[in-house]
């Protein structure tokens, strides 16, 4: 990451994690935001080769003179309700970030939008996605009249032409050297057969990657229309193949997200088995609750985040109108809506806070990764005793 400049110690975490018990490192696994099923070896060999990329990438950020830090575009999957948030860090080099001070990272945009709806098209060239198009609220009556239509409009050249425009647009916006990408899972929702919507969802994803793979082999060959970003390598499902400049991609599961702050926060009965029907909706409060008390410190606690909740980073906001808009009416919401009071209707909350909850946790993950590299992994245990 570009937080510091340590001087690493190889031997503290290589020649200590194969004598460790297979539970210790599953639990630096899920701390470090590595898949952790499997057995014994399976886990070391996995947990032995991201600490050994993540110290490789740190070492060619560091002796690149271009580094500007990280921009990181966060993305919850959907259609009607994509979200996305847009994070940055300032480089290792910048006076901002120094050893005594905890990282900074900055929130520089926020946004929900509905992808079937806005009809990106590819003959528009690119720029950023009109913000105002997230507060669109749809009538009864033209859902009703648009329920009638969505066979048509999910149709393969719908998922083609609005990846395209959607990846392309915030590419060339936002510049990131790493994009995150909700993974999805398909959800029967207790029925006979998978749900159509997630089957939808799942679909769009695939041509997100599909779109972000064709970019990268454009600019290895050069074909690239827009300056690509200093970092390289495309990350997704556990792979990690180097096949030229742009950002690295990576596919996060939100079950490892939810299960990081469990195990923080203690709540681990909402991941006991059966338990799934009734903890769903308790997940996603526990997750708009972090994210209130993340972007609004100074107010109370809730009964579901103490302070295991806290971030090991400064985030502050950005100064753009239209997302301090958007921090505004979720505050209102998330305080009113505690207090039963309906407060200005933005739509859903869950989606804008799984967007900055991917990113900030993946940040976190970062952060871990760092001082494993520097101190060793006796600390993460030293927390617990």
């Amino acid at each position: 990451m570009h937080f510091t400049r340590p001087l690493y110690q190889p031997q503290l975490w290589q020649k200590t994690l194969p004598s460790l018990k297979s539970t210790h490192l599953k639990s630096i696994a899920q701390a470090a935001g590595i898949k952790f099923a499997g057995p014994k070896a399976s886990v070391l060999e996995r947990i032995q080769g991201e600490l050994s990329r993540h110290e490789a990438g740190k070492k060619q950020q560091s002796e690149n003179e271009r580094d500007k830090g990280l921009s990181v575009l966060s993305i919850d999957m959907g259609i009607r309700n994509l979200a996305f948030a847009h994070l940055t860090v300032p480089s290792s080099s910048s006076p901002t970030s120094t050893p005594a001070k905890r990282p900074v990272v900055t929130l520089n945009a926020w946004h929900r939008i509905d992808i079937s709806t806005n009809q990106l098209s590819t003959s528009i060239s690119p720029g950023l996605i009109n913000p105002s198009l997230s507060k669109l609220e749809r009538t009864k009556e033209k859902q009703q009249k648009e329920a009638h239509t969505m066979n048509e409009i999910y149709t393969p050249d719908f998922y083609a032409q609005n990846a395209y425009t959607f990846l392309t647009t915030l590419l060339e916006k936002y510049q990131p050297t790493h994009i995150l990408i909700e993974r999805q899972r398909f959800r029967s929702a207790s029925g006979a057969a998978v749900q159509e919507w997630s089957l939808r969802v799942g679909v769009f994803e695939g041509v997100l990657y599909a779109v972000l793979y064709t970019l990268a082999r454009q600019r290895r060959l050069g074909l690239s229309s827009y300056e690509p970003a200093p970092l390289s390598g495309f990350f997704g499902s556990g792979n990690f193949v180097d096949f030229g400049p742009g950002p690295v991609v990576n596919g996060i599961e939100p079950s490892r997200v939810l299960r990081y702050w469990g195990e923080r926060m203690v709540f681990k009965s909402f991941f006991l088995e059966g338990k799934e029907k009734k903890t769903a909706r308790d997940g996603k409060k526990v997750k708009i609750d972090l994210v209130g008390h993340w972007l609004d410190p100074e107010h109370p606690l809730t009964d579901e985040v103490d302070k295991g909740g806290n971030l090991s980073t400064d985030l502050i906001v950005g100064e753009d109108v239209e997302l301090n808009d958007t921090l505004h009416a979720y505050l209102t919401k998330w305080h009113k809506k505690r207090a039963k009071d309906k407060g200005k209707e933005i739509g859903k909350l869950d989606d804008l806070a799984d967007c900055l909850l991917q990113g900030m946790t993946w940040l976190e993950w970062q952060v871990m990764r760092d001082r494993i590299l520097k101190e060793g992994v006796d600390f993460l245990f030293e927390d617990r005793s």
